[in-house]
C-alpha cells in the first residue's frame, strides 16, 4: 500500500534555512529508483530543477509503467538541500508518448530565426493512474519571466496532494528530452 506524507520543519530562522522532506509513494528522498529499463528526462535552462521518468515495466498490450520524479533546489541549495517530489506507477500510452516526442521534436528542430517568432504551446499528459497525474505544459506564463526561453509547468496530483511546479527550459534541453524519449521507445521495442 502506498503511503503519502509531507513533512515541514517550520522553525526556520532569517539566517537558517529549512530542508524540505517529501515522501510520496513510499520513496523518501535520497534513495534511488530501483533498477528500470529505460528513462528520459526534462531540464531546466539553470540547472537547478529536473524532471524524470523512469520505465519500470511494459504490459503486453504497449502501456507504459513509469515512475516520475521532479527535484529542485531552491534558495540555491542544490546540493545540500533538494527537494525531490513524485509518483510511482504511472501509465503512459506508447502512442501518445510518440505523438508527444514527434510535436516537441517538430518545434525543436525549428531553425533559430523562427524559434523567437514560435513559442512552444503544447499540453501533455506526463503519466496517470487512478488519482494520481502528471500533466506537462509548455506555453509562456505572465509569473515567469523567461525571456527567449521555453516555460515548462507540471501540474500533479498524487492522492489528495495537489500542486504545480514552474521552470524555465531551452530548446537543447527540448531537444534533450525527445532524444531521451525516442531512445526509451527504441529500447521499448526491442523488447517486444
Amino acid at each position: 500500500m502506498a503511503s503519502y506524507d509531507a513533512v515541514l520543519f517550520p522553525k526556520a530562522t532569517e539566517s537558517a534555512r529549512v530542508p524540505v522532506t517529501l515522501t510520496l509513494c513510499g520513496q523518501r528522498s535520497g534513495h534511488q529508483m530501483s533498477e528500470h529499463i529505460a528513462c528520459w528526462e526534462l531540464r531546466s535552462n539553470s540547472g537547478d530543477a529536473l524532471a524524470k521518468w523512469v520505465v519500470q515495466e511494459v504490459s503486453t498490450a504497449g502501456a507504459i509503467v513509469c515512475d516520475f520524479q521532479l527535484t529542485c533546489s531552491y534558495a540555491g541549495q542544490a546540493e545540500d538541500h533538494p527537494v525531490l517530489v513524485g509518483a510511482k506507477r504511472l501509465g503512459l500510452g506508447q502512442r501518445e508518448l510518440e505523438d508527444v516526442e514527434r510535436q516537441l521534436r517538430t518545434w525543436a528542430d525549428l531553425p533559430l530565426s523562427e524559434l523567437s517568432k514560435a513559442p512552444l504551446k503544447a499540453r501533455f499528459s506526463a503519466g496517470a493512474v487512478f488519482d494520481n497525474s502528471v500533466l506537462l505544459t509548455f506555453a509562456p506564463r505572465p509569473d515567469v519571466i523567461s525571456g527567449h526561453n521555453q516555460v515548462a509547468s507540471f501540474t500533479l496530483a498524487v492522492g489528495k496532494l495537489r500542486g504545480e511546479f514552474v521552470f524555465v527550459t531551452d530548446q537543447s534541453c527540448i531537444r534533450l528530452l525527445c532524444d531521451g524519449i525516442r531512445t526509451a521507445l527504441e529500447t521499448i521495442g526491442s523488447r517486444s
